[in-house]
């Protein structure tokens, strides 16, 4: 298809608006996320995920947002909704830690959570909160660590806080298609029995980890020792994310027995799987959920 001339302001060549043009799309990670959805569309998976929806809209409690896209397994009946995020090249080492808290914590503090919605057959819909099996590199502390990389002139992001902006957004999608489907009966009408949900990030940022215990700080300087951080490189790992009670759905929460102390988990803690490109078939191969726990 031959290309259609734009017309343009005096002394403006195509040239110069297909350059910004092509920075606005950068800026904004359209080409991203078409490129993310493409290429898992083409992976050698063992389940069959099915990217769904581009931009789908939702809301929850009057917060607008819409969803980058969502991948469907529709034999599990799984929804992992995706948020596409070009890291600033200027802080795009993504470093996790883990908490003291993890190990030491609620007796829920080792487990991690994901949005079910369940119908027990009264068509009542509920939302149970199943936890997640067997979860490798989960990690609690998140921060960006500079690279020797100057900022992009085609990067909107406001700079530091770019895993807090993220996680943000993909939790507000989560609970956006959560509401979504429940306001609009979509498992009654559908005759499921239940639809899980998860919330994954896929970026261009490093990640990097740490084993080491950060509770091993010094109390007198409250820094860690002059010895260097042992870190490595991942291709995905497991963020357990603090919402906010303002991302939250409304959908009324059906785990009974819950002491006090685990309500932090079972309500607030979400885990959000963040994954490089090059991991997303080792991630998206992996058995996310076990059915009937």
């Amino acid at each position: 298809m031959s290309s259609i001339p734009i017309n343009t302001a005096p002394g403006q060549p195509n040239e110069a608006i297909a350059n910004e043009f092509k920075r606005a799309l950068n800026g904004h990670g359209y080409a991203f996320q078409d490129a993310v959805a493409s290429a898992i569309s083409g992976l050698n998976l063992s389940s069959w995920w099915r990217p769904w929806l581009p931009e789908f809209p939702v809301a929850v409690h009057d917060q607008k947002t819409r969803i980058d896209f969502t991948l469907v397994n529709e034999t599990e009946d799984t929804y992992i909704i995706c948020e596409c995020k070009r890291a600033n090249p200027a802080i795009a080492n993504w470093c996790f830690a883990q908490s003291w808290f993890h190990s030491k914590g609620a007796s829920q503090g080792k487990l991690a959570f994901c949005e079910t919605l369940i119908d027990p057959g009264d068509r009542s819909i509920n939302m149970h909160i199943r936890p997640l099996p067997d979860l490798d590199n989960v990690f609690q502390i998140a921060v960006e660590a500079r690279t020797s990389e100057p900022k992009s002139k085609e990067e909107t992001s406001t700079g530091k806080g770019q895993i807090e902006e993220a996680a943000g957004q993909v939790c507000r999608g989560l609970n956006g298609l959560v509401q979504f489907f429940y306001d609009r009966g979509v498992l009654i009408k559908q005759a499921k029995k239940e639809m899980s949900f998860l919330p994954m990030i896929v970026t261009t940022a490093n990640l990097w980890v740490t084993d080491d215990i950060l509770s091993e700080a010094s109390l007198t300087t409250g820094k860690i020792s002059s010895e260097s951080l042992a870190v490595r490189p991942v291709k995905w790992l497991w963020y357990q994310y603090h919402q906010s009670p303002a991302l939250k759905h409304t959908v009324p929460v059906n785990n009974r027995g819950m002491k006090v102390e685990d309500i932090l988990f079972y309500e607030f803690v979400r885990p959000i799987a963040i994954v490089r490109p090059e991991g997303l078939e080792e991630f998206l191969n992996k058995r996310i959920l076990n059915r009937g726990t």
